[in-house]
């Protein structure tokens, strides 16, 4: 694929509408960490929304557990391009 073809794929799928529809249901999801009865919605949002995604774009995800919170673990997503590199 050229760069040219890449900037035309992403401006379709921006002018699409696609990408304002999927950041519009990511920023509607009630993901507040700090609220206990939000603990469903923020392993939703990790798991089922943006999980899939980053491991999709190639990512290894680790969820870490959060010490003040059990149900609120902190999500570290880790991509490495090249191990020969820096």
């Amino acid at each position: 694929m050229t760069a040219q073809n890449a900037i035309q794929q992403a401006t379709a799928w921006f002018d699409s509408g696609e990408f304002q529809r999927i950041l519009a249901r990511r920023v509607a999801q009630r993901t507040e960490s700090q609220r206990q009865d939000r603990d469903g919605e923020l392993h939703h949002y990790l798991h089922d929304e943006i999980g899939p995604q980053l491991r999709a774009l190639g990512f290894t995800l680790h969820f870490i557990e959060n010490a003040e919170a059990a149900h609120r673990p902190f999500l570290v997503a880790v991509r490495i391009e090249d191990p020969a590199l820096p």
